[in-house]
């Protein structure tokens, strides 16, 4: 069933903590092109969502899944990814297998609320089942922690204010007992923003500087309904689209010779 991603319930959402929020944002808009609308939502691990026909796609320039009416009808709709276990690594967006029950497992899902984000373990060293949680790149700020490991290895950690990682400054706010004075967790500048195309995340102060645009820069954050979008200064952006290029998706190893366009978006970019 195709269900409406708009207003209600956002409010509530936003109050609960950033990766909650995170996962919010992925239910709200389209993993293919980051626009809201008509959308259908994966019922298995990595919940994303998708405009699931050609029309549902129009006013965003989606490639859309090219789901047949008859498909939009079924009680459980999974996308390839899911459906196969073969599931994309957030650094280099290669596939692997999910399937724990199926031999060696070569890509894992981090297990932090709300993120369901996937990696193989060469892309990131970390063995993300074996953590409680905390432990993808998307939970901690990509400025401060390199700013921390800078100042550590001039072994100035601890001589200058502000150096400490994400982690710590939220654990200051809550014993100065700050939350709740400003929107979200802790100040509004020390919310966490998402980068959509790779495991980079910034508080709100930390932003790299001009992603609003002008003066020849495109601009790289909107404030939707469902939260923020954002894209990191790794990702070329498309003039003419609201997006980063949009050629982050793939659903099998190979497009076969004379796939249509619904059987692969991997050449969605227009």
């Amino acid at each position: 069933m195709i269900r409406e991603r708009g207003q209600q319930g956002t409010e509530a959402a936003m109050e609960k903590d950033y990766s909650v929020r995170m996962g919010f944002v992925d239910d709200y808009i389209c993993a293919i092109c980051d626009e809201g609308g008509d959308l259908i939502c994966c019922d298995g691990d990595c919940g994303r969502s998708f405009h699931p026909t050609k029309p549902t796609g129009e006013a965003s320039h989606c490639d859309t899944l090219g789901l047949s009416e008859e498909q939009l009808e079924l009680p459980e709709f999974l996308c390839e990814n899911c459906a196969s276990k073969k599931h994309q690594c957030f650094v280099c967006g290669e596939l692997g297998s999910s399937d724990q029950g199926g031999g060696e497992q070569v890509i894992i899902q981090c297990n932090k609320r709300g993120c369901k984000r996937f990696y193989h373990p060469e892309c990131l060293p970390l063995d993300i089942n074996n953590l409680p949680g905390d432990s993808c790149p998307m939970h901690e700020c990509y400025s401060c922690k390199k700013k921390h490991a800078t100042s550590k290895g001039n072994k100035t950690t601890g001589k200058t204010k502000g150096k400490g990682t994400c982690r710590k400054k939220h654990a200051t706010l809550e014993g100065n007992k700050t939350i709740g004075k400003s929107k979200g967790r802790g100040t509004w500048g020390m919310d966490l923003v998402l980068c959509r195309r790779c495991p980079k995340a910034f508080h709100r102060k930390c932003l790299p500087r001009k992603i609003n645009g002008g003066e020849g820069e495109i601009k790289r954050i909107w404030e939707t309904a469902g939260g923020t979008v954002f894209y990191c200064r790794d990702h070329e952006m498309v003039e003419n689209l609201r997006s980063a290029k949009r050629n982050h998706i793939k659903f099998r190893e190979e497009k076969p010779k004379g796939a249509t366009e619904n059987q692969s978006v991997e050449d969605g970019n227009k």
